[in-house]
């Protein structure tokens, strides 16, 4: 449910840099609360709320083979793992969750509403606009939108292209995901592109861009901290040199998690994150790699867009 809450917080992202931002209204009274803006979301409260239908149809390769629902998930020709590094969004078509994405799922029915997405986030001091595929699009206007990163971020890329689609919106195609471990430096079987490097080919007007899960210590983190403290001047120039757009980069933080988290079904507000032998994706270090890039981000010029609401374990 966490990463289509995200969905919610796109919408307020894009919003807020966009002139329509004043076309978002809302007749939802939600005991007189204002309208969140920038981080006052992430202090809230999960509720549970048995009347929410299911948010979309899950599409994989690993627990749920596409080609078993040609009709509902795209296909294009060869959709296996090596061919999802780059890819947009399709009005028609459901786009694939890979990394398991589909795995909360597989324990019942697709078709079914899993009870994990019937909780929904609830600010404390203000009023999260619903989703609305529909007025997404029409927030987002001609802009594209390109998110760069490991399987968590290709996983919010395709929520976000799912949300359009199912909710009515007709804007999933200016949706583009590219996928890098690092940012920019590669792992093994990456294709040999950086986020420079992607910014540069497609000309986006908006870059949403994380790392973390697959980083071990802080070092890790720095390292792809100072890379990119030396790459960005250096593109900005070369974007602008060549015509292109003015790009506005937007860090996303890290999607809070933990082991052996498709055993739950409900959050959790009391849960050790992990011993450090059973952490290979090292989540205990998450809020600390976030840290981190808000220290860069005013250095860098870039947004950090807030997705912490599961880190505030009691």
């Amino acid at each position: 449910r966490l990463i289509l809450q995200i969905s919610s917080v796109l919408q307020l992202l894009i919003s807020a840099n966009t002139q329509s931002s004043k076309s978002i209204t809302s007749d939802h009274n939600n005991e007189n609360l204002p309208k969140c803006y920038q981080n006052a979301y992430t202090k809230g409260r999960w509720i549970r709320d048995t009347t929410l239908k299911k948010s979309f149809y899950c599409c994989g390769w690993d627990e749920f083979d596409f080609r078993h629902d040609p009709e509902k998930c795209y296909n294009n020709t060869d959709y296996s793992h090596a061919n999802l590094f780059l890819f947009k969004g399709s009005n028609d078509r459901l786009a694939h969750s890979g990394g398991h994405g589909c795995a909360c799922d597989a324990k019942g029915s697709r078709n079914s509403t899993n009870p994990r997405e019937q909780y929904t986030w609830k600010p404390d001091n203000c009023y999260l606009e619903p989703w609305n595929g529909k007025k997404f699009c029409d927030i987002l206007g001609n802009r594209t939108v390109l998110i760069v990163g490991d399987s968590t971020l290709q996983q919010v890329a395709v929520t976000l292209i799912n949300m359009i689609s199912t909710w009515e919106g007709r804007c999933a195609d200016q949706i583009t995901f590219a996928k890098s471990y690092f940012l920019t430096f590669k792992k093994w079987g990456e294709k040999k592109k950086n986020i420079v490097e992607y910014v540069e080919d497609i000309n986006p007007d908006i870059v949403i861009f994380s790392a973390g899960a697959h980083l071990h210590d802080f070092g890790d983190m720095y390292s792809v901290m100072e890379n990119l403290r030396k790459l960005f001047p250096p593109m900005r120039a070369n974007v602008l040199q060549n015509g292109h757009k003015n790009v506005s980069m937007v860090w996303k933080t890290q999607n809070p998690g933990h082991v052996t988290c498709d055993s739950f079904k409900e959050p959790q507000t009391h849960y050790t994150l992990a011993k450090p032998e059973m952490d290979n994706y090292c989540w205990n270090l998450h809020p600390t790699f976030d840290e981190l890039s808000r220290n860069y981000s005013t250095i860098m010029n870039y947004e950090v867009s807030l997705i912490r609401i599961e880190y505030q374990y009691y």
